[in-house]
Formats: structure tokens, C-alpha cells, sequence
């Protein structure tokens, strides 16, 4: 099948299928649930998945997929054939607005580099504790006493 000028074949719109599925679920969302997010109905949404749609989804259809997914188009288009992977070393990740991880991108969003490595250092042990440990955490010290 022919779109867009590319040889579109269905293993390419099942690994995109898969890739959003497989997003969806890891971020604990169901499909009635990203559908109402991306304005699409349950069927739409269970089409995409299961590859039974026939052709790629329209640009907007991606960019709101990508929104609430937090993929990249990129990955999107990889996964639909269109794209060679290793074509490019460039890395993007999309969050939606109503992600709440996007609370924490605005936040160190104009923080300096170092600031964003001690905030990732906290983050790191926060995910990766075992329950009922103690996190322990150091950070540099930066007083002026200490330079003097």
C-alpha cells in the first residue's frame, strides 16, 4: 500500500500499534481513556492498536498521540516505517501538559545544569529506595565559607 510516497506494510502499523498500546498501559491508562484524551472514540482507539486501520493516522492524530503518550513523533514514525532509527542519535521526549511530570520539567526547565543534576540524584533515589529504607543523599556544599 502506497502513502504519503512510502511503502506502508502492515508489520509497520502492528509495531505501531504495539508501541502504543504497550505506552499506554505502562502508563496506566486505559484505551477509553486515551481515546477521550486524544478526541478519537473506543473503536478508533482499538483500531490503531490492533493495526486493523489501513492507512497511518493523519499528523494531528500523532501529535495528540504524542501529547499523551509522551512519545516523540519520531518514535512514532520509526515505528511506522518512515523513519530509520538509526538515521539520527537525536533524543525527544514529549509530555503532555496534564502529565504530571510536566510539573517537574517546568520546574528545572531554566535551572542551571547543576541544579538539574542534584534534582535527578534526588528523583534517582526516590524511585529506586526500597520501602522502609532511609534515603541518603549528599550534595555538594557551595557556601562561601567553603571557597575561602
Amino acid at each position: 500500500m502506497q502513502t504519503g510516497g512510502h511503502t506502508q506494510g502492515m508489520s509497520d502499523l502492528q509495531r505501531f500499534g504495539q508501541l502504543i498500546r504497550e505506552t499506554r498501559q505502562r502508563r496506566g491508562l486505559k484505551s477509553e481513556e486515551l481515546a477521550q484524551r486524544i478526541g478519537v472514540s473506543k473503536s478508533v482507539m482499538s483500531y490503531i492498536e490492533t493495526a486493523r486501520t489501513k492507512s497511518m493516522p493523519e499528523p494531528e492524530l500523532l501529535t495528540r498521540l504524542a501529547l499523551a503518550l509522551g512519545l516523540s513523533k519520531r518514535t512514532m514514525l520509526e515505528a511506522l516505517g518512515y523513519l530509520d532509527p538509526a538515521d539520527d542519535n537525536e533524543h525527544t521526549i514529549a509530555v503532555d501538559a496534564h502529565d504530571p511530570r510536566a510539573a517537574l520539567l517546568a520546574l528545572l526547565h531554566d535551572q542551571p545544569d547543576e541544579t538539574v543534576t542534584m534534582a535527578i540524584r534526588l528523583v534517582s533515589a526516590l524511585v529506586n529506595h526500597m520501602p522502609g529504607e532511609a534515603i541518603e543523599i549528599s550534595f555538594p556544599s557551595h557556601h562561601k565559607s567553603d571557597t575561602a
